[in-house]
């Protein structure tokens, strides 16, 4: 699978009184839509382990952009796809679910108390021998070989200070993070799911790694923008304003939150507005 390309885009923050911000959003471009921004580096080790013909299996919701790009990279590369969706399949039908299928994957519904074992090991054993699954791939392609994927997204040699994204398992801020250590760039990850210290405890157990061994990597998870899935007003609000002035589109899972958090830090002084700064846009915008 080829990983997209990516340029930095220079945006002008004086609709927000930040006119004097050195702030750069990089893009990744898009040559199959639904695998977008930080999918395919997640994606691309665990499929190379994977031989045409096979089966991979992963694991999201009904509207899960993990699922989508899993679907499209599948097809790529001729493996057979299957999607364990959490909810019940009776009445549900939306444009992810329809792309799903288009790309051939196969979805099988499961409830949310089944759902909840994904993480079980003899779980997902078990899941894999009933579909016949060479492949599997961590919800959301978390995990260390989704973690290391996930350091293609920058060069080794960044003219940034800090590089600020979104965060929902923390994966890709952390394979950026591991990637730049020695380079002490600071990275900071505006946390998406709520709870405090969330992200932390997703890569101490699926990647093992704590806060002491990324010191270059902050985690903010004080946002109050509402809980995962359900995008605040304010957020949604931003985001419109955002693109009328930018042209950039924000996902309403992450990015809206994501980006309106950083500002409000930038404004308050939490953050020096006056250093380079490149916020990474993780796609997630559904199937086009």
């Amino acid at each position: 699978m080829q990983l997209p390309s990516f340029r930095d885009v220079r945006v002008d923050l004086s609709p927000w009184n930040l006119p004097y911000t050195p702030f750069f959003v990089r893009m990744y471009d898009m040559s199959v839509p639904e695998i977008s921004g930080n999918k395919a580096f997640k994606l691309e080790p665990y499929l190379e382990r994977c031989s045409n013909g096979e089966i991979v299996l992963s694991w999201g919701g009904a509207y899960s952009n993990h699922l989508l790009a899993l679907s499209a990279a599948a097809k790529q590369k001729q493996l057979t796809a299957i999607g364990i969706v959490r909810g019940d399949e009776d009445g549900l039908d939306n444009a992810w679910l329809r792309t799903m299928r288009l790309n051939g994957m196969k979805l099988h519904f499961v409830s949310r108390g089944e759902y909840r074992l994904r993480n079980d090991s003899s779980y997902c054993l078990e899941i894999a021998q009933k579909f016949g699954a060479a492949c599997l791939v961590p919800e959301g392609g978390k995990g260390l070989e989704g973690m290391l994927g996930a350091s293609a997204m920058v060069h080794e040699s960044e003219p940034y200070a800090r590089i600020a994204l979104p965060g929902g398992t923390g994966t890709t801020a952390a394979g950026i993070a591991y990637k730049l250590k020695e380079k002490k760039v600071q990275i900071i990850c505006l946390q998406a799911v709520k709870g405090e210290g969330a992200l932390w405890n997703e890569l101490r157990e699926n990647v093992g790694i704590r806060k002491a061994h990324l010191p270059n990597l902050s985690i903010i998870d004080t946002l109050n923008l509402g809980r995962f899935g359900v995008e605040h007003p304010e957020a949604a609000q931003f985001r419109m304003d955002f693109h009328t002035h930018t042209s950039i589109h924000l996902d309403s899972v992450y990015g809206s939150k994501a980006m309106l958090g950083l500002i409000r830090l930038l404004q308050n002084g939490t953050l020096s507005s006056h250093e380079p700064m490149l916020y990474i846009h993780t796609g997630g915008l559904g199937p086009r």
